[in-house]
């Protein structure tokens, strides 16, 4: 099974929006190395109790310590055959995969360091959430399985991912153990990311184009004729608020829990709350949240976007961060106008190469 089938493949695995919320905000409690308890989860998403009991109900994977807290969720506090270090704190994932997937769902880059499942040959990585980096050995490939609808995914599934030093030693391994697919470790990341996608923002459109007031997301014209501009607070004064967080996130293409986590961050800020304190946006919480998004597609990482929004909500040089969000993307801009030269030229010697061999025959 190639990486492209292989994805097509995983979305027919059913995942709930509220096991996909739960599990990412698990995920963020779990990173601060401690257990986390149900009354944790219920106050960061704001669900009655017997809500996360039945998401909860719906995995056989989730490790549990003896007071009933959460210890691990694909990311655990228990030793594994792979280390998974996030700012100076030791942890463990139950699968290559999810070491893959999980610093764009934690928004930071982790070391990992694993072993061979063949040989034992140490295996390590620096994974962030845009690329991976430091790969020793050169060639580590990852194993993949079929997904399959269970309520185990780490004994049908996670337990069959591995690492291992080379794409020779993997295929040698699983030519002994059908069903299985080798593809190198950057493939791998790529399923990763795709996967985070279908998990995060399953509605979002490929390369969408949002055109963006500039008031909307924090800035205002200090004067007609000056030309210049300076930074606002997101505006309050909307008088109906019109967006739920289910609303906006549905309106953005994004999950309920990317709202709840930029409101945390402070990317996003809710207009008012109801009498029972459900939080309530605006259109430029909508535009801001659109904005945001489109930026870290981009690449932009999310503590560069916290700094920009506190910025552009008046608490810093919004004017700086915008000039070195330019700089940065002119640069992308230049190195992927390279690679492409460089694409040209590898299929122009493809082209002339196939010609000759042509001519020959």
């Amino acid at each position: 099974m190639s990486p492209t089938t292989y994805i097509e493949h995983f979305p027919s695995i059913s995942r709930s929006q509220d096991s996909a919320e739960l599990l990412v905000a698990l995920l963020r409690e779990l990173a601060k190395g401690r257990p986390v308890s149900r009354t944790t989860l219920a106050g960061i998403l704001n669900w009655p109790d017997e809500r996360i009991a039945a998401v909860l109900a719906q995995t056989a994977s989730t490790e549990y310590d003896d007071d009933g807290n959460i210890i691990g969720h694909g990311l655990t506090l228990c030793e594994t055959a792979h280390c998974f270090e996030i700012d100076g704190r030791l942890l463990y994932a139950w699968c290559a995969l999810d070491t893959l997937m999980f610093p764009a769902l934690l928004g930071c880059t982790a070391r990992v360091s694993s072993r061979c499942a063949a040989t034992g040959a140490p295996v390590s990585l620096t994974v962030s959430p845009v690329d991976i980096q430091a790969v020793e050995p050169a060639d580590v490939a990852v194993s993949l399985v079929p997904p399959q609808e269970t309520n185990d995914v780490r004994q049908s599934f996670c337990c069959h991912v591995h690492f291992f030093a080379s794409t020779h030693v993997a295929q040698d391994w699983a030519s002994k153990r059908p069903g299985l697919t080798i593809i190198g470790v950057r493939e791998a990341f790529c399923v990763g990311q795709e996967l985070n996608r279908q998990l995060l923002h399953p509605a979002t459109p490929g390369n969408a184009m949002i055109a963006y007031n500039p008031v909307d997301i924090g800035f205002a014209a200090r004067g007609s004729n000056s030309g210049e501009r300076m930074p606002c607070r997101l505006r309050r004064e909307v008088s109906d608020a019109p967006y739920t967080a289910s609303r906006l996130a549905h309106d953005a293409g994004v999950s309920v829990h990317i709202v709840r986590d930029y409101v945390l961050r402070g990317l996003l800020r809710p207009a008012r709350r109801t009498q029972s304190g459900h939080r309530l946006y605006d259109d430029h919480a909508l535009e801001r949240l659109r904005f945001v998004r489109t930026l870290f597609e981009a690449g932009v990482g999310l503590d560069e976007l916290t700094r920009l929004c506190h910025a552009l909500d008046g608490g810093g040089d919004a004017i700086e961060f915008l000039l070195c969000l330019r700089a940065q993307l002119a640069a992308r801009r230049a190195a992927l106008d390279v690679l492409d030269g460089h694409l040209e030229q590898m299929i122009s010697a493809i082209g002339a190469d196939t010609a000759k061999e042509s001519a020959r025959a």
